[in-house]
């Protein structure tokens, strides 16, 4: 009897060696190698005839095929049969997929590298996706292939190549031939799903006693009036929390003006900067409108405990942002600082964040990377309050992510009803210039090297090396310190007005300062350092900044 197609596609893993063969018909297959110059073993390799849909068994059986090295298969099919589909799996997870003719090739190169899965939830059309490794200096070829584009809510998956160990990957999309939005140091093998959307994101708390019935959002509800329903004729309860995507607004547009509604009152938050505060309390305080009457070197804090920061209202002004002993410091360029505005004398510390992480409800416990050994790992039971050595309320809060610092600052403006926020890179780089004089002359600070009795040991209370002569105390050493700016290497794109670097999307933020564990050698006022938004790690912390009411 012969063995038509037909019936060997459902016992294709059966027919390991003579898929589609009767005992009495004269069989044929093929050779080829597979040449692994990835840097990780490649551990499944099936193959099949171009005409079963399933895949054959595996070739390798119970070994494995190093990396760097090459290997020859046999694939059994009909007579004069040359195509053959391949499927070579590494250790790492990443699955490349030929289609071959193996009777004109009779060599497969394997790469090895990472699957990255690209989500377009926007309404536009993606026509490009160019990736580099970090280390490149100019874009690779387009990812999605010629005349590949990806449309407004599909999914597609492309095959990235990279050295073993090698995660970082810088990735840019096209969406027209003005339009490019770029996502700097990804890292595909924590991560490997891009999502990218038009717009903005707006959370909201209803501490309301009635359900939240209506959420608008206008770039000028009296000119403009009113977009959809952002809630979609869902309600959020008493208590509850909820998020909306402002996706029909173009994506640099930062202020909104916000409409919520409950069953028994509307109210409207005018001029939201939804990039600077993304989240809003309904229903609202309604404070009588207050100006600071603040000068320059005068120290206040808005309400009368623990949860509000002493803070120093800071001039303003010129300086050459950058430097050239880093690629990523560079180029040098004039920055302008408005002001005056206000600053943290002291990063945000335990107790401060205590009362917050109470009253928000926000635990940001777990997972801390912390030092054991040698090696810094994240750890079960770690966290603010247990950041792996002694701490006490008045230490810096570290074991924080820029998510968690972003929640605290957005806590402090809806309690106090005031403009509060964290430094910009820019101007924090701007009071460095002045404290780093002060640390080169004294020598004080918490870092190896430094010569205190916290170094590369723990932080130390808040405050405890004095002051620089703006009245600015820890901005070196200690903890280092979260930044608004998403991280780019280096300024080409930077603002010069002071401002924040916030691209559509964002994976890394830039965190200065250095820490207790930084060498002396490293605090420098234009050293910079960028961490995934979602990390904690205890080294860093935060201090926070606010503008001033006129």
């Amino acid at each position: 009897m012969s063995c038509s197609r037909l019936p060997c596609v459902g016992i294709v893993f059966m027919c390991a060696a003579c898929l589609c063969q009767s005992a009495g018909a004269a069989s044929s297959g093929r050779t080829f190698t597979l040449d692994n110059r990835g840097e990780v073993a490649i551990v499944y390799v099936y193959a099949s005839p171009d005409y079963v849909d399933e895949w054959g068994d595996d070739l390798l059986g119970d070994s494995v095929l190093p990396a760097r090295s090459q290997k020859q298969f046999h694939v059994s099919a009909e007579t004069g049969h040359c195509m053959f589909d391949i499927r070579a799996l590494s250790s790492s997870g990443f699955a490349q997929s030929f289609s071959m003719d193996l009777c004109e090739e009779e060599r497969l190169v394997f790469e090895g590298g990472h699957a990255l899965v690209l989500a377009n939830e926007s309404e536009a059309t993606i026509f490009l996706l160019e990736m580099a490794p970090d280390f490149a200096d100019q874009w690779g070829p387009d990812r999605l292939g010629q005349g590949v584009t990806v449309g407004a809510g599909e999914k597609h998956t492309v095959m990235v190549a990279g050295n073993s160990g090698h995660c970082t990957f810088d990735i840019r999309l096209t969406i027209s031939e003005e339009e490019k939005v770029e996502y700097r140091g990804r890292n595909l093998c924590d991560d490997r799903e891009i999502t990218f959307f038009e717009g903005n994101e707006l959370a909201f708390v209803n501490e309301g006693e009635n359900p939240l019935v209506y959420v608008r959002v206008s770039t000028d509800h009296e000119s403009q009036g009113w977009g959809n329903d952002l809630l979609a004729s869902r309600v959020v309860s008493s208590g509850a929390e909820g998020t909306v995507r402002t996706r029909h607004f173009d994506r640099d547009q930062c202020v909104f003006d916000v409409l919520m509604e409950d069953t028994d009152m509307p109210h409207v938050y005018e001029d939201v900067n939804v990039c600077e505060n993304n989240r809003l309390v309904f229903p609202p305080d309604s404070p009588s409108p207050r100006v600071d009457d603040l000068t320059v070197g005068r120290t206040f804090r808005d309400c009368e405990n623990w949860a509000c920061p002493w803070m120093i209202v800071v001039q303003g002004g010129d300086y050459e942002r950058g430097s050239l002993e880093q690629d990523d410091e560079a180029p040098v360029r004039k920055v302008t600082i408005p002001g005056p505005f206000a600053v943290g004398e002291f990063e945000v510390t335990v107790a401060q964040w205590e009362e917050f992480a109470r009253d928000s409800g926000r635990a940001a416990e777990g997972g801390c990377h912390v030092k054991q050994g040698s090696r810094w790992r994240a750890a079960d039971g770690t966290g603010w309050h247990s950041p792996g050595f002694e701490q006490d309320d008045g230490h810096p809060v570290v074991c924080v992510s820029w998510e968690d610092a972003t929640a605290y600052v957005t806590w402090l403006a809806s309690r106090t009803g005031l403009p509060y926020r964290l430094l910009t890179e820019a101007e924090w780089e701007h009071l460095a210039r002045t404290s780093v004089a002060n640390f080169e002359r004294s020598g004080k600070a918490n870092c190896r090297g430094c010569g205190s009795s916290w170094d590369g040991r723990s932080t130390a209370p808040a405050g405890r090396f004095g002051p620089d002569r703006r009245g600015v105390s820890d901005l070196f050493g200690n903890a280092a310190e979260w930044v608004q700016d998403c991280y780019q290497s280096g300024y080409s794109n930077a603002p010069r007005d002071g401002s924040a670097w916030l691209p559509q999307s964002c994976e890394a933020r830039v965190v200065r300062g250095g820490s207790w564990y930084t060498r002396a050698s490293g605090l420098r006022a234009s050293g910079r350092d960028h961490v995934r938004v979602g990390r904690r790690i205890s080294l860093v912390g935060f201090r926070v900044a606010r503008g001033l009411v006129r």
